[in-house]
């Protein structure tokens, strides 16, 4: 599973767009995630994506990349 990014996935994957660091993530896009995880299928994501894995795996070790000014978000999502 492959997730673009841009402000496209931040406004219709989730909606980081306009909730910030208190955003949720579609549920339809949170069981697609669950599913490929639990059948250890990858998860990868492009741009601002990796912020739903870090969303919905929160408390579980993930690795993800993204720029410094979204690390303080993800640092807080817990």
């Amino acid at each position: 599973m492959i997730f673009p990014g841009g402000f496209g996935a931040a406004k219709n994957l989730c909606n980081f767009a306009f909730k910030g660091k208190d955003f949720d993530v579609d549920p339809l896009v949170r069981n697609a995630m669950l599913n490929f995880n639990l059948n250890k299928k990858l998860i990868g994501a492009c741009c601002i994506s990796p912020i739903m894995i870090a969303k919905v795996f929160s408390g579980q070790k993930v690795e993800i990349t993204l720029g410094k000014k979204i690390q303080n978000v993800i640092l807080n999502l817990n």
